[in-house]
């Protein structure tokens, strides 16, 4: 008497995902370097942290606050010795 293993046998999910994730591919293909760089030279802006102002980088958003509103956000950061997150806290708070 021999005991015979047969594979399991295949689920429509399995058969829905391999198909799928060869999609999914294709549409990755779709996005390449070139989309990236269009879309980041579509630049928002940045706002000040004390009205509606935009600028166009963070650097002059930093020295607009700091003339207008006396306000040194990097002097505040060292001072309080702020991480990435502290600091992220202390902004939007």
């Amino acid at each position: 008497m021999s005991i015979h293993h047969l594979p399991p046998p295949s689920t429509p999910a399995e058969e829905d995902y391999s198909q799928s994730s060869s999609e999914s591919e294709s549409e990755d293909d779709d996005q390449d370097f070139e989309d990236w760089i269009s879309d980041s030279q579509n630049h928002i802006g940045v706002r000040s942290l004390f009205d509606d102002k935009t600028l166009k980088s963070v650097d002059e958003v930093l020295r607009y606050d700091l003339e207008t509103h006396k306000f040194d956000l990097e002097g505040q950061v060292k001072r309080m010795k702020l991480d990435g997150y502290g600091r992220i806290r202390f902004v939007t708070v």
